[in-house]
Parts: structure tokens; sequence; C-alpha cells
């Protein structure tokens, strides 16, 4: 018969760790996947209403397109990309790294999305309390990442001004003429 992992009590000092540790993360990695969330719902309405100014055609475009399980994130950045070099210059002059920081948002959302957290007894006999640290698998082998506290509010402050840029060529589109 096969080893059986050890059940952890909560009420045990393991178990108080653990809790934090869980805690923790799900703080920190909800926080950036709320961020995320709203950032392509954004997205997704400024390329719905750059395509169709009607709202039933946009509702439809959005969800049936868009949001639909033929564009990815991905996909909606690299549209987004062309509207504003084609039809938003001086925006993009204003905020050239807009899609690059979309992406750098999209590639930690997605390792966020399909890691796992780290609860080896290496990796909790060191926690300091403030970190996690999730195990990812790349290039055939199992890879892991700390994020700390501060890099998890590093990256929510970046969210927060990728949203205030997204706003701004939201209202660009709404008010653009020929609507």
């Amino acid at each position: 018969m096969a080893d059986q992992p050890a059940i952890i009590r909560l009420d045990t000092p393991e178990g108080t760790q653990l809790g934090r540790l869980y805690n923790l993360a799900q703080q920190m990695r909800g926080s950036f996947m709320e961020q995320a969330i709203w950032i392509d719902v954004i997205l997704t309405d400024i390329l719905a209403r750059y395509f169709a100014p009607d709202e039933s055609k946009r509702m439809f475009l959005s969800s049936e397109v868009l949001a639909g399980p033929y564009v990815s994130f991905s996909g909606r950045i690299s549209i987004l990309e062309r509207i504003i070099s084609r039809s938003y210059v001086p925006f993009g002059n204003t905020c050239p790294k807009l899609c690059e920081q979309l992406n750098k948002i999209r590639r930690f959302r997605n390792r966020l999305a399909h890691a796992h957290l780290d609860t080896s007894d290496a990796f909790m006999a060191k926690w300091p309390g403030d970190r996690i640290q999730i195990v990812f698998y790349e290039d055939s082998a199992a890879k892991t990442q700390v994020i700390t506290v501060e890099e998890n509010n590093s990256r929510l402050k970046e969210c927060s001004a990728v949203v205030l840029q997204l706003l701004e060529l939201q209202t660009l589109v709404i008010s653009a003429p020929g609507k």
C-alpha cells in the first residue's frame, strides 16, 4: 500500500502555519486575479465599442466573439495594439508601453492560475510569513517562483496604472466622431 500523506490538524502549530500560508496565498492571488479580470473587462469593452457602437451589436460582439472561446486575452491585447496604432496614435505616444504592460499582467495571471502553492516541508521550514512560493511546470521541469507581499503590492499598483490608461482610452473610443 502506498504511503498516505499525513493529515495535519488545524489546531497544531503546523496546521496554524499552513492556514496562515493559505490565507496569504488567497489574499495575494485573489487581489491580483480580481484586478486582471477588471482589466480584461475594460479591454473587451474598448474593443466592442470600437467595432460596434450600436449597443445590441456591441453586446453580441462582446459575449459571442471577444469574450467567447475564439479570442484569448492575448488575442484581445493584439487587437488593441493594432487599434491604437491605427486610430489612436496620440494615445499610443502617451502610453507607449500599455500593451507590453497588459502582456506582463496576462503572463503573471496565467502563472497564478495554473501554478499550485508550495506547501512542501522544505518551504514551510523556512517560511518567513511574508511570501508565497508557487510551483509550475515549464520546459519539462518543475520550477518555483517566490512572490513577496511587497512584490504583489507593486504588481497591484501596476494593474491600477493600466486600468487608468485603459479608462482613458475607453473615453476616447466612446467620444470618437462617427460613432
